[in-house]
């Protein structure tokens, strides 16, 4: 199998999630223009409560399969390795199949306090629940080995496919109205999952040769062992689940309540979760993938008990975090409106208006949902899985109590508010719980500082250009100069070592760079 670095295999990882969600961003950016806010509203209904049930179903394989794949394979048993994950898929099965039956059988009664335009979707979408279970199952072997290739190339054509396949039949069943239309583009999500299942399985295959057997009765222990290890990483991976399905029951009625129609609260949602959402997801799902890759690298560190392997690691994925995170906040803070009517252009001016001072109050979800990822990987690799799930649960309550206040009186921007200041505080105090129980290494807080700094001095540019960019292509010129500025100002700074710098994509010409602002070739 290929080896790769901490770093560089999540260099790769990042990379095809970068790829899939561009490929995702311009899936959502005709779905929003071929559905409008209202169709989009009702695509919005019908996702949180797959999302929910695809977390119960998978939302913990990857991670637990992983940790227990990665374990056995530290110490070179490739064959308790194999058994462990005979063990899973069996049970991934069973799980996968009762998710898609559980979703079925809710549809209807969810669709009577949602709306009951969503019910078709949620037919149409239920089967996708087994086929991802068995997807994680697939991801959690591969990553357990620290194989981070089949995993980077299935985001990249579930992307595609799902590109292809929802925008045709969105457009083919819209005549046959909204609710047909986002069948269809659920159904793209349906299609590109079965995609996915079938790639993973065949370099599975051409890997191993066959699947590996396993009796659930004569492998007891394996299973609770799993149990063990998968129950406190379900309910961790349920509560952003489950906060978005209380989001798209809840917001709706209080708008409601505070006067708004059926038809004025369904589009104001659809703004909110349907497209100032996946751009926030953007780059917190890049910093996912950082946390997938560190997970294993968080149970070497412990069965090797070296404090200094653990923080190395732990250090170089929170730099990155601060990396990646500090441009996409202070670009959409800044160029929110002109970011939407961009993407967005059939929203209509003021539905472009509302989504861009949603984004600015959300854009600091992306550092705060990041963050507190990043931090429940490490700590569910250090066997800490309960502390993520008290902190988040918490904060969820807290942001729930914001929005039944506010948006009955502000709307929709209540929700964003209640959203920044419950997963700021989640981010805050998993990070000071894990500075507690690990001493920070002394450069922590000073590579944090600098890309602070770098950030703001990217911000001035960004403040200055949005005053002259009034067309396409200023705004792109913009933010690709604002970005290489920033880039080399992390460079000039010294924020990350030569080593890992070596592990990014395009190493030889940053390292070439690095080593001239130097004067170095250590």
């Amino acid at each position: 199998m290929k080896k790769l670095s901490f770093l560089g295999g999540a260099s790769i990882l990042a990379l095809s999630v970068i790829f899939a969600k561009v490929l995702g961003a311009i899936y959502r950016i005709p779905l929003t223009n071929i559905l409008g806010a209202e169709g989009i509203g009702i695509y919005q209904f019908v996702y949180p409560v797959f999302a929910l049930i695809l977390t119960l179903s998978s939302g913990a394989v990857p991670s637990a399969i992983s940790i227990t794949v990665s374990k056995k394979a530290s110490i070179g048993d490739e064959q308790g390795a194999k058994q462990d994950f005979a063990v899973a898929l069996k049970v991934c099965l069973i799980i996968g199949l009762s998710g898609t039956l559980l979703l079925a059988a809710l549809a209807y009664p969810i669709c009577l306090v949602q709306s009951t335009d969503a019910f078709i979707g949620y037919l149409i979408v239920a089967p996708a629940v087994f086929i991802v279970t068995m997807i994680s199952a697939f991801r959690g072997w591969f990553m357990g080995h620290k194989d981070m290739i089949p995993s980077s190339i299935s985001q990249i054509t579930e992307g595609i496919v799902k590109l292809g396949v929802g925008i045709t039949l969105t457009i083919v069943l819209l005549p046959l109205g909204l609710p047909f239309a986002v069948a269809g583009a659920l159904l793209g999500v349906v299609a590109s999952e079965l995609v996915t299942l079938i790639i993973l399985w065949g370099i599975y295959m051409k890997q191993n040769k066959r699947l590996p057997r396993a009796k659930l009765k004569e492998n007891k222990v394996q299973v609770k062992k799993l149990s063990r290890l998968a129950i406190p990483l379900i309910l961790v991976g349920m509560i952003l689940p489950l906060s978005q399905f209380i989001d798209s029951i809840l917001l709706v009625n209080l708008m409601k309540w505070g006067g708004a129609s059926q038809t004025s609260a369904t589009q104001s949602y659809g703004i909110y979760a349907g497209t100032v959402a996946p751009l926030i997801n953007l780059p917190v799902m890049i910093c996912i993938s950082i946390g997938v890759a560190i997970t294993p690298q968080m149970v070497e560190g412990k069965l090797k008990k070296s404090i200094k392997f653990i923080m190395d690691k732990v250090t170089t994925a929170t730099k990155m975090i601060f990396v990646i995170c500090v441009p996409f906040v202070l670009i959409f803070a800044f160029m929110g409106e002109n970011i939407l009517g961009l993407l967005f252009p059939a929203l209509g001016v003021q539905a472009i208006y509302l989504g861009s001072v949603i984004l600015k109050i959300a854009s600091i979800n992306i550092l705060a949902l990041s963050i507190f990822q990043i931090y429940s990987a490490i700590l569910q690799g250090l066997d800490k899985t309960y502390v993520p799930l008290k902190i988040m649960g918490v904060c969820v309550l807290i942001k729930t109590i914001l929005s039944i206040a506010l948006v009955p009186t502000i709307g929709i921007i209540g929700g964003a508010i209640g959203s920044a200041v419950g997963f700021s505080i989640a981010a805050i105090s998993i990070m000071t719980y894990f500075s507690k129980y690990v001493k920070l290494c002394d450069g922590f807080a000073k590579n944090t500082s600098i890309i602070a700094i770098s950030g703001v001095i990217m911000s001035l540019i960004i403040v200055l250009s949005t005053l002259v960019a009034t067309n396409v292509y200023l705004i792109i010129a913009t933010i690709i100069g604002s970005g290489l500025v920033y880039g080399f100002l992390l460079l000039v700074l010294n924020v990350f070592k030569r080593e890992e710098l070596a592990s990014l994509p395009m190493s030889k010409w940053i390292l070439k760079l690095n080593d001239k602002l130097h004067n170095s070739t250590e």
